[in-house]
């Protein structure tokens, strides 16, 4: 980590960067695509989450009211982004823990056996299940592919999502579960996450050499969760 400015060549929106992939002009964006391959193939084998469900996005007439609650679309440029932002995550909180700097992790438990044991008898009423003792993700991923032709898919899907545990801020690195991984933070949203701006502050605080300055960080993370 460095403090710097960064000086970007293009501003690209997710649409424009899938544009100029969509329309052979791969040259212009290869490396951040073959990175991103990279990126995708190490989440694959960790086994993450991979639930794909639909964003939607409220539509406004001239006059403020709701005239349409339409899907948005789903860009492979948002999965990369997503790839990105995750690594940069990870990275923060391993050099957190690297220095022994207090700082605010992003935490998701494994789900509760009552969870589980209610999400099971909904597969096996839909002709699939899940093993039973401990899981990891890629149980439910396995779930998820063989349910990707089903025309149920929402039902289940939606069903894998409300199994899951609330995330939450913690001071103390707890993993995550979703993610598959063992430390993470959230670094990237300084400007709209305080629990970024708390990593940065941590980060900075390391660079310059000085000791953990960030009192009541178990208070923070408990008012920022709720």
């Amino acid at each position: 980590f460095m403090r710097g400015i960064m000086r970007s060549v293009a501003r690209l929106t997710y649409e424009q960067v899938e544009s100029v992939m969509s329309h052979g002009h791969k040259l212009l964006v290869s490396n951040l695509y073959s990175d991103y391959a990279a990126l995708a193939y190490e989440r694959d084998n960790r086994g993450a989450l991979d639930l794909d469900l639909p964003e939607y996005k409220i539509h406004f007439d001239t006059a403020g009211n709701v005239a349409d609650i339409a899907p948005k679309a789903r860009l492979e440029s948002h999965r990369l982004i997503e790839c990105f932002m995750i690594t940069a995550n990870v990275v923060a909180a391993d050099y957190l823990l690297k220095h022994k700097m207090a700082g605010i992790y992003r935490v998701h438990e494994a789900p509760s056996e009552e969870k589980l044991e209610d999400l099971r008898s909904l597969l096996l009423a839909s002709d699939y299940r899940l093993q039973k003792g401990a899981v990891t993700a890629k149980h439910f991923n396995r779930v998820l592919k063989a349910s990707a032709t089903d025309p149920r898919r929402p039902m289940i899907h939606t069903a894998v999502l409300r199994s899951q545990m609330q995330a939450f801020y913690s001071a103390e690195n707890l993993g995550h579960f979703g993610l598959g991984l063992q430390k993470y933070c959230h670094f990237t949203s300084p400007i709209r996450r305080y629990s970024d701006l708390v990593v940065h502050r941590s980060i900075i605080a390391i660079l310059n050499k000085e000791k953990n300055i960030i009192p009541h960080l178990a208070d923070a993370a408990l008012n920022i969760s709720e």
